[in-house]
């Protein structure tokens, strides 16, 4: 029936058009309904498996990325909190922060060291400047007189030395302010108090420089006490930067494969919010324009052969005509005139077999066999009677039955007339 998908596929052809995206489908058969149902069958049954193919394609896809995202989303969430983890172990919260905040607070403990170390070299100074002031013996009747009244400075000097403390461990928090001034107050007014009540020598009128020193001395040892806690805070702290570089070193690395967790689960991710975003869209691809009977055209095959009839008829006249132009032998009368440019007399055809007997050429039996043979013998004397007049005849009878046959026609014709013949050898 030639039905069948190899004798369709011979008569099928698929070509693109150009690099548009469209696909022409051709069938070429004798029936005009045949055609356009093998290619609008061909087209539903591609779309169809096309359709069917993607979907499923499609549907593998997201069963695929499915798996991979939630591999993906546990993987992060192991980095997360193996993190979280290792920062509630060591109590890190976030070590940048820390280290900025760790640094600032070097950087404040500093500037305050700095300044406490000033003050106390400004009150030794000004403690020195009025001790220079008073000779031994009064400094000795000062210091006996007032060691009774050195205890209740001492208890408040203890007071705020320990306030003091605290107020540098805070990292100088403003709460503990108030404190210290009112505390400084009650020193300032026990140290009046001492010096309103010592007995000094009548002859060296110095009680304010009694009073001034002693404020000078409380003054000079409360900024060495901060000094003393300043300094401590400043190994608590540069202690705790040092503890946080192998912490940084720890909390990169696991902040490292957290970046990549997350930046594996974003992209597959965003795959599989685009397939199955895309799974939701029809298929795009589709039929255009429906194949449709039409009236079949003339068959060509008439044309066809004529054609190749005519194609073969034109190569066998060009191998002819090379054949006839390559050939140099002689076949015909003019061919010998053509070649020689000399004039002929006649021709004689040529008589197979034996070399016949002249003598017998006119008998009955070889009437019909010698006719033309006879004929143009008549006809070559004729024309050597009429041209070669009192002439000779030039022959040979050498071995070739062609020209003896040629030669002893001559001769016989020309002896039957009573010519004169002369053979040449």
């Amino acid at each position: 029936m030639k039905y069948d998908e190899r004798d369709l596929r011979k008569d099928l052809t698929v070509d693109r058009d150009g690099e548009s995206d469209f696909i022409t489908i051709t069938f070429t058969s004798e029936n005009p309904e045949l055609s356009p149902f093998v290619v609008n069958t061909l087209c539903k049954e591609f779309l169809d498996y096309y359709t069917v193919n993607v979907k499923q394609n499609e549907s593998n896809a997201i069963d695929f990325l499915s798996k991979l995202l939630d591999e993906k989303r546990n993987a992060l969430s192991q980095k997360k909190d193996s993190l979280q983890q290792y920062k509630i172990k060591n109590g890190i919260l976030n070590l940048d922060d820390q280290a900025k905040d760790i640094f600032a607070q070097i950087l404040v403990y500093k500037d305050k060291k700095i300044e406490a170390e000033r003050t106390i070299s400004s009150y030794d100074g000004a403690v020195k400047a009025i001790n220079d002031r008073f000779d031994p013996q009064n400094r000795k009747y000062i210091e006996s007189t007032i060691s009774q009244y050195n205890q209740a400075i001492t208890n408040t000097e203890d007071q705020l030395r320990t306030l003091n403390d605290q107020y540098v461990h805070s990292g100088f928090n403003p709460t503990y302010k108030p404190t210290l001034d009112s505390l400084q107050k009650q020193l300032t007014a026990e140290i009046d108090n001492t010096s309103d009540r010592y007995i000094t020598n009548p002859l060296v009128n110095k009680d304010n420089l009694v009073a001034k020193k002693l404020e000078l001395e409380v003054s000079r040892d409360l900024a060495k006490y901060s000094v003393q806690a300043i300094d401590k805070e400043l190994d608590d702290l540069s202690a705790r930067f040092k503890r946080l570089v192998p912490f940084d070193a720890t909390v990169k690395t696991y902040e490292y494969d957290v970046t990549i967790a997350s930046q594996e689960y974003l992209d597959v991710l965003n795959k599989y919010n685009a397939i199955n975003l895309q799974s939701n869209f029809s298929i795009k691809l589709m039929q255009v324009e429906a194949a449709t009977p039409d009236v079949a055209e003339p068959s060509k095959k008439m044309l066809l052969i004529v054609l190749s009839g005519l194609v073969s008829l034109f190569l066998c006249l060009v191998v002819l005509f090379i054949l006839y132009y390559l050939d140099d032998n002689i076949k015909e009368p003019i061919d010998l005139v053509n070649r020689t440019q000399l004039p002929l007399l006649g021709s004689l055809n040529f008589i197979s077999g034996p070399m016949p007997d002249l003598k017998k050429l006119w008998d009955v039996e070889n009437r019909q066999r010698m006719q033309q043979f006879k004929e143009l013998l008549r006809s070559v004397r004729f024309e050597i009677d009429q041209e070669l007049k009192g002439g000779k005849i030039l022959g040979d009878n050498q071995p070739c039955s062609r020209r003896r046959q040629n030669t002893a026609g001559y001769q016989f014709s020309l002896l039957v007339f009573g010519q004169l013949i002369k053979k040449f050898y």
